[in-house]
């Protein structure tokens, strides 16, 4: 035997040569799986003596089976496991038994399965299935490990993972014993379940799968019936509540009936007489209605749910070729002399929700004057400046005369308008002259968050007093809410939903590849960025400030939340105005594309943090020792025993913002990015409106502002009364400056500077500008192209009946 041989054949038996010795280890071969050992055959031999058992190279037979039949003279040639170089030859009639090498496998792998580890047992199926395929009882093997897996995974309670395995061991055998009882079982779990959480499309999903293996199985009659029964209490009170007229009633129990059994009789005709009657949607959303809020560049929850309630006097369509274009709902705005009067005819017969007063030109007058206040809940500094004296010049009519023109006075005046005895037109805390209204009898009219978790739900009621309904409408908007867009899309497929507000650029190349489905872009994008809180002692400081922007990588952020593949329009950011998606976009007037965003420069991020925090730890250090003085150190006293070293922290900030799941995914990527440079970034999620202000204890606010017309809104970002609290004097004049412009050229030369001042005073962190966009099925008409906000023509809005959508 040659000395190679000799090693391999150590090695094989778990034997190891070291300096000057030889060393067995049977750890070694037992921890070493045999698949991944060596193959060998073991031979029996009839006749008792020493070499009675043979290890031997794996023999070489047809389809590796022993010959049924055997007649004396018939040899095998064998080649020893540990000296394959020596061939001999055995009679067949001298041969007791053959044990081969992917049987012991297989044994091996019944036994893993018997003591629970099937992680190692499927690794030894695997082995055989693509090196020993013809191995006799491999089928049985994995049925058997599959079904051992299913009864361990049912005694834990996972009742869906026990049905799936046994789903799999049903296509490999259907006829294996006990496995009918077994099936029943977990669907019985599983369906009583479902039923107690009303998912009772999930229900009849899973039964329909056992009927199809056991048609008259008792597990599918019994909760048939039971199906049966509710959707026949669900049809009753649908048909009673349409009977009666009560359609809100009646289009409830008609959708129960929908979920719990569509093919119940006479369902689809009762509920296309319902559509008929009483058209409504339902609409996924990712930011919860609230009662409270009051950001109207921030809250993406007030932008749209408040045109549902309320016509203001103005509203914003989209940028056109000088600024916004704009409509009024309400009646005509008329601009005369120059610009520097405004003449306002109201429409006659203008209610609110309950058939109050009409709206006339006393209300008007007494809300634009109201507005120049500062106590008012949209008082407008610009307004209160431009504004010289009012005038009603009949029941109808007011004339508004301005101290100078101005560029965009409709921007100024995006405000409900309701008689003035109903009180303070409050979005939400007044009554509503919009097409729908909340009802005083809904829970989340009177709770102060009430969509604080997904699956929340709010319903808006058509208003029978609108004073611009359409013929054919819709009578009533469901909003529900998601934490996960993915969620959402899922139920529009299916039909639970007719649209979803607002879904993830990631999410674009799947969704533009549905038959079904159709999305959409909105007209203005989003400007993110951080708002400091100036009233910390860091972040006030514009060093630090600019260290922020340089040690986040937004570039790489950027391309984390488009996706795979780029989208028109969404870019980093130098300032807190949009750059629109093209050098010809109206929109962006007032982005001065000279300035570049600052790049990313973690070393130059670390120099300037690390600088800023040592000034105002040195600062805080020498103010507290002017104001305590402590005790004399002890003349034996021990030095202090040097602290442990550990990673450096410069400072820690608190990061306010919307829990939403783009914002978050961008949080989370912001707080990676500045603890690498030694920034402790808290990220604190709130659910609800978004803050008018950084909240007190917190540094950072992340917001996503909608800016349509910059002229109009630079005051309420940058402005004393915006969202920063105000920058230095410049930018307070540079502010001041812009609300007296006259022309347009002025105010977009105004504007460009006060971009520069923003950026060189870091007055906001800017981010980027991302397009949202919304997704909807092609049933539902009238959306309109590029609204800017989702129901900004919802009075045309058409939803056929997709009733078999609900069935599957």
């Amino acid at each position: 035997m040659t000395f190679p041989k000799i090693i391999g054949g150590w090695f094989r038996r778990g034997i190891f040569l070291l300096p000057a010795m030889m060393i067995y280890c049977p750890a070694f071969a037992a921890e070493t799986p045999i698949y991944e050992q060596d193959p060998y055959d073991v031979v029996t031999l009839k006749e008792p003596g020493e070499n009675q058992v043979l290890k031997v190279l794996p023999l070489d037979l047809p389809e590796r089976k022993v010959p049924e039949r055997t007649r004396p003279g018939v040899k095998i040639r064998l080649r020893f496991y540990d000296d394959p170089g020596k061939l001999f030859e055995v009679d067949w009639t001298a041969i007791k038994d053959v044990d081969f090498f992917e049987q012991r496998i297989l044994k091996q792998a019944g036994e893993l399965a018997a003591a629970g580890k099937f992680e190692d047992v499927y690794n030894y199926l695997c082995f055989l299935r693509e090196k020993y395929p013809k191995t006799p009882g491999l089928g049985k093997g994995w049925e058997d490990a599959l079904y051992e897996e299913a009864k361990v995974t049912y005694s834990r309670g996972e009742y869906d993972g026990a049905l799936a395995l046994l789903r799999e061991v049903y296509a490999r055998n259907p006829k294996r014993p006990e496995l009918e009882k077994a099936l029943g079982m977990a669907t019985e779990k599983l369906v009583s379940g479902y039923m107690a959480q009303k998912r009772y499309a999930a229900a009849r999903i899973i039964l329909d799968e056992l009927r199809s293996e056991f048609p008259e199985h008792p597990t599918v009659t019994a909760w048939t019936e039971r199906l049966k029964a509710e959707a026949a209490q669900a049809f009753q009170a649908a048909e009673t509540a349409a009977q009666s007229g009560d359609w809100s009633a009646a289009d409830r129990n008609c959708l129960l009936l929908g979920t719990i059994w569509p093919d119940y009789p006479g369902a689809k005709k009762l509920a296309e007489t319902i559509h008929s009657k009483y058209p409504r949607v339902a609409v996924g959303v990712m930011t919860p209605w609230s009662p409270r809020a009051s950001n109207r560049l921030a809250d993406e929850a007030l932008r749209r749910t408040s045109r549902l309630c309320y016509r203001t006097l103005t509203e914003y369509l989209g940028p056109g070729a000088e600024g916004g274009q704009y409509r009024c709902p309400l009646g005509e705005i008329r601009r005369e002399n120059l610009g520097r009067k405004l003449l306002v005819r109201l429409q006659p017969d203008i209610r609110t929700a309950g058939g109050g007063a009409a709206l006339t030109g006393y209300d008007l007058a007494h809300r634009l004057r109201e507005m120049t206040r500062p106590g008012d809940p949209d008082y407008s500094p610009a307004w209160s400046e431009l504004l010289q004296s009012l005038q009603v010049k009949d029941v109808y009519t007011v004339e508004a005369e301005l101290r100078h023109s101005s560029v965009c006075p409709e921007a100024l005046l995006q405000t409900p308008v309701v008689p003035q005895d109903e009180g303070p037109p409050v979005f939400f805390q007044a009554p509503a002259d919009g097409p729908f209204r909340l009802p005083a009898s809904s829970p989340a009219a009177k709770a102060e968050d009430p969509s604080g978790k997904a699956g929340a739900e709010i319903t808006f009621t058509v208003n029978p007093d609108y004073f611009a309904a359409q013929p054919g409408q819709l009578q009533q908007i469901v909003e529900r809410y998601y934490t996960l867009s993915a969620n959402a899309v899922s139920d529009l497929k299916h039909g639970q939903l007719q649209a979803v507000d607002r879904v993830p650029l990631w999410e674009l190349p799947r969704l533009q590849e549905e038959a079904e489905l159709a999305v959409g872009r909105y007209a203005v994008p989003r400007v993110h960025c951080l708002i400091p809180n100036l009233r910390r002692p860091l972040v006030s400081e514009r060093t630090f400030r600019r260290a922020l922007v340089y040690g986040i990588n937004r570039e790489a952020i950027l391309k984390q939340l488009v996706g795979p593949q780029p989208v028109e329009g969404c870019c980093l950011l130098s300032g807190p105005f949009p750059a629109g998606s093209g050098l010809d976009d109206p929109l962006s007037y007032a982005y001065d594309v000279r300035i570049a965003p600052r790049p990313y420069d973690p070393r130059l991020a670390l120099a300037l943090a690390a600088s800023e925090a040592l000034a105002a730890k040195e600062d805080g250090a020498k103010e507290k020792s002017q104001t305590t003085a402590g005790p004399p150190p002890k003349a034996n006293a021990k030095p202090a025993a040097p602290k442990e070293k550990g990673p450096r922290t410069i400072a820690t900030l608190t990061l306010a913002y919307p829990d939403d799941e783009v914002i978050r995914v961008a949080c989370t990527s912001i707080k990676k990015q500045l603890a690498v440079l030694g920034l402790k970034i808290e990220l604190r999620p709130f659910t609800g409106p978004v803050p008018e202000k950084v909240p007190e204890d917190a540094d950072l606010l992340y917001v996503a502002l909608v800016v349509g017309e910059p002229a109009a809104d630079a005051g309420a970002i940058l402005g004393e009364s915006g969202m920063t609290g105000g920058g230095s004097p410049y930018l307070r004049l540079a502010l001041r400056q812009l609300d007296e412009a006259t022309n347009w050229e002025e105010a977009q030369r105004r504007l460009y500077r006060i971009h520069r001042l923003a950026h060189e005073e870091v007055a906001v962190i800017p981010l980027w500008q991302l397009y949202d966009f919304y997704v909807y099925r092609k049933g539902l008409n009238g959306i309109g192209r590029n609204p800017v906000s989702l129901y900004q023509n919802i009075e045309q809005w058409q939803a056929p009946l997709e009733y078999s959508a609900e069935k599957k």
